[in-house]
């Protein structure tokens, strides 16, 4: 089967909003400092004796992340497969706010706290991408209107 590159709206004109895929594209304008946005994807395999408590084990750092002033969302999932995974997906406006993040000492506490609740060391994909949040998904067909 081939690999195929999902499409977003405006996704032909660069100027209009960037779908990501592995060709590289002008900066959307206003984004960040350099026109690139940092997005982040931790998959986290959680022990199954704090699979149930980790919101409320991972809310402070959670709350200070989304207090920083170049964070742009950082939103926790749970899978309905696995009760054990959680899935944290994380942007910031620049490389500058990235960079912020990683040094904070809050980011510096969660890094040497919480990796007890981890039954495997988490995952991670991380991006740098010229927008400066979501675009419309443009493959899926919505009625007139939307």
């Amino acid at each position: 089967m081939g690999r195929r590159t999902l499409r977003t709206k405006g996704q032909d004109d660069p100027d209009k909003g960037a779908g990501h895929d592995r060709h590289p594209r002008r900066p959307v304008g206003g984004v960040g400092h350099n026109g690139v946005m940092i997005t982040i994807t931790v998959k986290w395999d959680v022990k199954p004796e704090y699979a149930d408590d980790f919101m409320s084990l991972t809310k402070e750092f959670t709350d200070a992340c989304r207090a920083e002033p170049g964070c742009l969302w950082f939103d926790w999932s749970r899978s309905v497969d696995n009760p054990n995974e959680y899935i944290l997906i994380e942007a910031y406006k620049d490389g500058e706010a990235g960079s912020a993040h990683v040094n904070s000492e809050h980011f510096k506490k969660a890094m040497a706290e919480q990796g007890q609740y981890a039954a495997s060391r988490p995952k991670v994909v991380s991006y740098e991408i010229p927008q400066d949040g979501w675009n419309d998904l443009g493959e899926i067909h919505m009625p007139e209107g939307m």
